[in-house]
């Protein structure tokens, strides 16, 4: 019987569907249309040849590419682009890679992570779980072979690198994923595959750090990801935001006494950082003796007089959105004799607030040569450390701390240091918060009718916080529960719709914002007469 002859394309699914009928059939004859002469054409013995020899010849999977690295070198009206490049698989799977996946990374630098994003813009290098492409291969295929040793990249910086460097491959193609460190979703750099080893990319942002990771995929499958890249922190200074950062920064300093002492710094970030100076902890603010000027990209700190409680750490910050910068100095100060000098904290000028129970902590610059002798007084006394005061002193500092407040702590804090050169004193109020004390006495000023008017006094102690309103209850015997009866905000208030026949008492509660106080001693009984009884 003669054979019939048919060309047939397997890159049309509905020949692929034919070929796949004739094979079960098994009595018709086929060919790809590609091949130039019927030579080509597999003879029943060579088809039964070819499949005893499958096992060494079928494709699979290639072995993942290498390790992304940055290619040094970026145009410099682009300072927003990176090029990644790979090493190709060390083996092919039989096949030439006909895809790449490259995937990325993104590590915050700040303490405080956005939430993950489910949405993509290639341009911008977000997160889109939904645009991960997903392959299929042949269940018969074997796994691709494990990668092989990687070359450690040279720089993770924008600043200084953008590009990702590897060796040229042959018909490989590639997949390239992203993803931010502490996300778990690896996303898509790209809409297709790429199919040189190298990839540019635009719109990362700054402040996050990117890993990238590559698969390579030929005509049987797709690699396990290669290793993955180092992290490649993002950090622009012509568009987006950039972690602010120190081109100059503070270095130790020894003065004199009375000298002029500054310390200058200059900074860079995008938004324009905000800068501030402490000492010893303590933020510096501009006043008679010092003075703080921050202009476009530097500020300096201006000591007009030093003195020896100017000793100690300088410490200059810069804060943006993007990220935070410190440095740091220490100040010295020459001479082996002064006299003792107090310096308290801004904010102690206007008072200190505490509310009841909490833990007082109170600390206060201190300089002198010798070493001067701190004492701390409260209203005049002299505070006796132990129980629940606790005393520390430093060369620097002394810190006074009163566990368990109570309004009997509130009222004026004296500091004194001496030495044999002289003394100095510094005071400063504190105030401890509390419910007020019970008002005075309910009395009764007047009844008639059904109505009665009643009077009292303010509390003894107010909580360190004026009285809002006052709570009048009354209580009518044979009821013996205590009721509301009025609120008002001055100290007599008339009350009406008394039943006739009853005997009646009241009290009073103040009110304030930190509490309400416990009523007041209860005012003597009276009775509503009743008219109809006489």
């Amino acid at each position: 019987k003669k054979m019939s002859k048919k060309l047939y394309n397997p890159n049309k699914p509905e020949d692929l569907a034919e070929i796949h009928r004739l094979l079960e059939a098994s009595d018709e004859e086929f060919r790809d249309e590609n091949f130039e002469n019927e030579s080509d054409i597999d003879s029943e013995d060579n088809v039964e040849e070819r499949e005893e020899g499958s096992e060494t010849e079928q494709e699979v999977p290639p072995a993942p590419p290498g390790k992304p690295s940055l290619a040094p070198g970026t145009p410099q009206n682009q300072p927003d682009l990176v090029t990644i490049r790979w090493e190709p698989p060390i083996n092919d799977g039989g096949a030439p890679v006909t895809e790449v996946i490259l995937r990325l990374r993104k590590i915050m630098l700040s303490n405080k992570l956005p939430k993950p994003s489910l949405k993509i813009n290639v341009s911008q290098i977000e997160e889109d779980a939904s645009n991960v492409s997903v392959y299929v291969t042949a269940k018969f295929l074997e796994s691709a072979f494990e990668p092989g040793e990687i070359e450690e990249m040279a720089s993770t910086s924008v600043e200084e690198a953008n590009e990702f460097k590897l060796d040229e491959p042959v018909k490989d193609c590639y997949l390239v994923e992203h993803k931010r460190t502490g996300s778990p979703h690896w996303v898509r750099a790209t809409p297709k595959l790429v199919t040189k080893p190298e990839l540019t990319l635009s719109g990362l942002e700054p402040g996050w750090r990117y890993q990238f990771r590559v698969s390579a995929e030929n005509s049987a499958g797709m690699s396990e990801p290669g290793e993955l890249s180092e992290p490649l922190t993002v950090t622009l200074y012509r568009s987006g935001v950039s972690v602010p950062h120190f081109m100059l920064e503070l270095k130790d300093t020894t003065a004199l006494e009375n000298e002029k002492v500054e310390f200058l710094v200059a900074f860079r970030g995008h938004p324009t950082p905000k800068v501030s100076w402490y000492k010893d902890g303590f933020e510096i603010f501009s006043n008679r003796r010092m003075r703080v000027v921050t202009e476009e990209e530097q500020s300096s700190l201006i000591i007009f007089q030093a003195s020896f409680t100017d000793e100690g750490e300088i410490k200059c910050t810069a804060t943006n959105r993007a990220g935070h910068s410190v440095t740091k100095a220490k100040l010295k100060l020459e001479g082996e004799r002064a006299p003792p000098s107090i310096r308290l904290p801004r904010q102690y000028e206007e008072g200190l607030l505490f509310e009841k129970d909490e833990v007082i902590r109170l600390k206060v610059s201190v300089a002198g040569r010798p070493l001067p002798r701190v004492t701390w007084f409260h209203n005049g006394e002299q505070v006796t450390f132990g129980g629940r005061y606790e005393v520390n002193n430093t060369d620097k500092t002394s810190s006074l701390r009163v566990m368990e407040a109570r309004r009997a702590d509130r009222g004026e804090y004296q500091v004194k240091a001496t030495n044999r050169l002289g003394e100095d004193v510094a005071s400063f109020l504190v105030t401890i918060t509390d419910r007020p004390l019970p008002p005075g006495k309910a009395k009764v000023l007047m009844t008639l009718g059904k109505s009665v008017t009643l009077s009292w006094t303010e509390p003894d102690d107010d909580g360190g916080c004026k009285i809002g309103n006052y709570l009048v209850e009354y209580y009518r015997l044979g009821w013996n529960v205590w009721l509301k009866a009025a609120t008002c905000r001055q100290m007599t208030t008339t009350l009406g719709d008394l039943i006739e026949g009853s005997e009646y008492k009241f009290r009073v509660k103040a009110e304030s914002p930190y509490g309400v106080s416990d009523p007041s001693e209860e005012s003597d009984v009276i009775f509503v007469p009743d008219p109809k009884r006489g």
